[in-house]
C-alpha cells in the first residue's frame, strides 16, 4: 500500500513539472506577442514620423518657393503658414500619442513580469509543500502498517482469550450445574409432598401465599420458615462450591393481572419487586453472602398460567428461585 501511495505521489510530481513548463511557455509566448507589437507600433511610428519628416521637408522646399513668390501673392502665403501650422500640431499630437502608447506598453510589461513573479513564486511554495506533504504520507502510512500489524496480532490473542475464557466458562458452568442438581435434588426431599411449591425446569417456585399475605411484601412467619429452610440447605450446598465459581441466586417476584393500588405499592410492579427484595434481605440474615444475591420484579409480565382463572392467577402469583453463574467482569 504504501509502495502504491508513493507511486501516485511520484506520478503527481511529474505532472506539476510539464505544467509548468506549459504555463512558462504561455506566458514567454504572451511576452513575445507583446513585444511584437510594441516593435510593430514603434516601426509604424517610424514610418509615420519619416513621412512626417518628408514632407515637412517638402514643406520647407515649398515655404522657400512661396517666399520667393512672396511678392505675388501675399494671400497665398498666409494660406501656406496656416497649413504649415496645422501639419506642427498634428506632428505634435502624433509625438504625444506615441509617447503615451510607449508608457502603456512599458506598464503593461511590468504588470506581467510582477505576475510572472508571483507565479514563480507560488509554483515553488506549492512544490515545498507537496514535498513535505509525501514525506508525511510516507510516514503515516508506515505507522498504519505497524499498528495494522499490532492490531492482528492484538485481535488473535483476543480471540485465543475469548477462546480460552468460553470453555473456562462451559467447565464453570458445567461444575455448576452439578451442584445445582444436588442443590435441587436435597430441596426436592425437602420439600417432597408439598403442592405450593414446585420445580419449573432450572428454578423452584414458591407460591406467594406460602410467604406473604394478601397485597403485602412482608414475609409471614410460615414462610420465614420455609425460607430458612431454603437458606440452611443453601448454606451448606455454598461450602462445597469452589470459590472460583461466581454463583448468584436470582430471587424474582411475580404477581397476577389483577390491578392493585394501595399506601405501600402504586402496582404490582412495584409490589413484585418489593417482594423480591424482602426475600432477598432474608436470606442475607440467614447468612446467604449480600453478593451471592440479586433480586428482581416483574410484575404481572412473565406469566406461567395463560388462563383468566382463580387457578391460574394463584400459579402466576409466585417467588422463583434459581442458582445461576455469573461471568467475573476483569
Amino acid at each position: 500500500m504504501a509502495l502504491g501511495r508513493r507511486s501516485i505521489s511520484m506520478r503527481d510530481q511529474s505532472l506539476i513539472w510539464p505544467g509548468f513548463v506549459d504555463g512558462l511557455a504561455t506566458l514567454l509566448m504572451v511576452i513575445l506577442f507583446v513585444l511584437m507589437v510594441f516593435f510593430l507600433v514603434q516601426t509604424n511610428l517610424a514610418q509615420r514620423l519619416y513621412n512626417q519628416d518628408a514632407t515637412l521637408n517638402n514643406l520647407q522646399s515649398e515655404i522657400s518657393a512661396l517666399a520667393y513668390q512672396l511678392n505675388l501673392s501675399q494671400q497665398r502665403a498666409e494660406n501656406l503658414e496656416s497649413e504649415r501650422d496645422q501639419l506642427r500640431t498634428a506632428l505634435s499630437n502624433l509625438r504625444a500619442e506615441t509617447s503615451t502608447a510607449t508608457q502603456n506598453l512599458t506598464r503593461e510589461r511590468d504588470t506581467l513580469q510582477a505576475q510572472y513573479n508571483a507565479s514563480t513564486a507560488e509554483i515553488l511554495e506549492l512544490t515545498l509543500a507537496m514535498t513535505a506533504l509525501t514525506a508525511r504520507l510516507e510516514t503515516l502510512q508506515a505507522l498504519l502498517d505497524e499498528k495494522t500489524a499490532e492490531a492482528r496480532e492484538a485481535k488473535e490473542v483476543s480471540v485465543n482469550l475469548t477462546k480460552q475464557l468460553n470453555e473456562a466458562l462451559s467447565s464453570k458452568v458445567a461444575e455448576l450445574n452439578r451442584f445445582r442438581s444436588e442443590f435441587f435434588g436435597r430441596l426436592r426431599e425437602i420439600l417432597q409432598g408439598r403442592s405450593d411449591i414446585e420445580i419449573v425446569g432450572d428454578r423452584f417456585v414458591f407460591q406467594s401465599e406460602v410467604l406473604f399475605g394478601l397485597g403485602s411484601a412482608e414475609i409471614d412467619p410460615e414462610g420465614k420458615a420455609q425460607l430458612q429452610d431454603l437458606a440452611t440447605t443453601l448454606q451448606g450446598l455454598a461450602e462445597q462450591i469452589p470459590d472460583d465459581i461466581d454463583w448468584i441466586l436470582q430471587i424474582n417476584g411475580h404477581t397476577d393481572n389483577v390491578p392493585i393500588r394501595n399506601n405501600d405499592h402504586r402496582d404490582n410492579w412495584s409490589l413484585s419487586t418489593a417482594r423480591a427484595l424482602a426475600v432477598l434481605r432474608f436470606m442475607a440474615e440467614q447468612g446467604i453472602p449480600p453478593n451471592r444475591l440479586a433480586a428482581t420484579g416483574y410484575g404481572e409480565f412473565q406469566p406461567i398460567a395463560a388462563d383468566d382463572t382463580p387457578q391460574a392467577r394463584a400459579r402466576n402469583r409466585r417467588i422463583e428461585f434459581k442458582l445461576t453463574y455469573r461471568a467475573n467482569k476483569e
